[in-house]
């Protein structure tokens, strides 16, 4: 079976290839402060939900749904609420223009090809995720990450 590529692990891999055998080949990963990937998996969540069409005053509560009613201290509520100034900012920001969401979260999966050679490789293929394609001002094809 194949391994995927992805641009996390190359990234990771160029940063230092002991981090990625201990993340991707042994599945180890840091324990640590989970703040900063808190932070953006709810801003994430917030522009996937403004990508489907949910109103920009109806994401507090999706958010809170999906990451629990609570938070453990004062500072996490801090991040919650200027997660959401910035996310109706950004609605607000956006509202007008003529941006027709294709598709979010497009999940690819293409074979690993040698420039040189044009070969492919038999070991690898590439993956990832592209955030949001969109057709703007009815138009170009975008991919928005």
């Amino acid at each position: 079976m194949k391994q995927i590529l992805t641009y996390s692990r190359a990234a990771c891999f160029k940063l230092c290839p002991q981090k990625n055998n201990f993340m991707y080949e042994q599945g180890l990963r840091p324990v640590g402060d989970r703040r900063p990937l808190w932070i953006g998996n709810m801003v994430h969540l917030g522009l996937d939900l403004l990508a489907q069409g949910v109103g920009a005053l109806d994401i507090p509560g999706v958010i809170l749904q999906e990451y629990g009613e609570s938070f453990r201290d004062v500072e996490q509520e801090r991040d919650f609420y200027a997660i959401i100034s910035l996310l109706v900012g950004y609605a607000w920001r956006w509202q007008n223009d003529q941006i027709e969401v294709i598709a979010t979260e497009f999940a690819y999966q293409v074979p690993l090809v040698n420039p040189e050679t044009k070969s492919r490789s038999i070991l690898w293929d590439s993956a990832g995720k592209i955030d949001k394609i969109v057709r703007y001002q009815g138009r170009k094809l975008l991919a928005i990450e």
